[in-house]
């Protein structure tokens, strides 16, 4: 197809698009929406799509000048796209419809615009992803282990700590009292919020790959460890007398008390990266300012 350049007869077009795919994918939106409002693992997908418009509208705002043309591969991806969505409507599978409704997102970009377009909507529409739940038995296997490692890795700090603590299973056994690490305390919620503000985090911040891919990467440690503290916590509570701290109010407050923890380890980890790790920018940056400081003391 012919090169041009985007322009408004594109807004329109994708308006127009973006409506016959709600049409055929409404029932996966409500579905998602429904798993966002009553399920805390995928709380946060309601803020996803906000997000992904905005790496949207900055990339096209940086490469508004780029030349587009749509490619017929995009119509091989779209069939492979809608073929995915009706079996995954066939086995009620919403994982499936969701992934399904990512790709033909991608598929109609290249269909219409073209590769070179698909390449600066690329992280718009896989950040998508972050608001898909994942397949019931990959979820289940996924929060099993984690409460495993929380368990044992948790009963060897409380022994630590002096508290005659032993693990079997999942489940914690304190002087008179025990403690079961069940999926609210496996640490996969708060997993999949912290990944999704972290990726977010990465690509809006200033930094090179590296910084990106080890801030990224780094977010299930230190989720993984922030769920070991709390539930670490909650056992120090417990031996201390205080029963409900493992249950209402108090145990979703140290929920989102360790998911703030979780974040500000992040920030820390970025601040380090950027000095270990400083791009260009950074140091003409810090010329600037010494520059600066230079002329005033004069």
């Amino acid at each position: 197809m012919t090169d041009r350049r985007l322009g408004k007869a594109d807004v329109f077009g994708w308006v127009a698009l973006l409506a016959l795919v709600w049409l055929v994918y409404r029932g996966t939106l409500a579905g998602l929406y429904l798993r966002w409002e009553t399920d805390a693992s995928y709380g946060h997908g309601a803020l996803v799509p906000f997000v992904s418009l905005y790496f949207l509208f900055e990339g096209l705002r940086r490469h508004r000048d780029m030349e587009v043309g749509g490619s017929l591969w995009g119509a091989a991806g779209l069939t492979a796209a809608l073929a995915a969505f009706f079996a995954g409507r066939l086995g009620n599978m919403l994982s499936l419809q969701a992934a399904a409704f990512i790709a033909t997102l991608a598929a109609l970009a290249v269909l219409v615009e073209g590769w070179g377009f698909l390449k600066v909507a690329a992280l718009p529409v896989l950040y998508l992803a972050f608001m898909c739940p994942l397949p019931g038995g990959l979820y289940d296997s996924i929060s099993a282990h984690l409460r495993l490692f929380a368990s044992a890795a948790s009963t060897v700090l409380l022994q630590a700590a002096g508290v005659p603590a032993t693990a079997s299973g999942n489940v914690i056994y304190i002087p008179n009292q025990t403690l079961s690490v069940d999926d609210a305390c496996s640490g996969i919620r708060s997993l999949f919020g912290i990944l999704a503000t972290a990726t977010a985090f990465a690509f809006v911040a200033p930094g090179g790959w590296i910084r990106r891919t080890v801030l990224i990467l780094s977010v299930a440690p230190i989720a993984v460890f922030s769920n070991i503290l709390r539930v670490t916590g909650t056992g120090l509570l417990q031996n201390a007398g205080y029963s409900g701290a493992a249950q209402g109010f108090y145990h979703q407050v140290e929920g989102w008390m360790f998911y703030v923890i979780a974040l500000a380890m992040l920030f820390v980890e970025y601040a380090v990266l950027k000095a270990v790790f400083p791009i260009p920018s950074d140091k003409a940056d810090e010329a600037a300012q010494a520059g600066g400081s230079k002329e005033a003391s004069a």
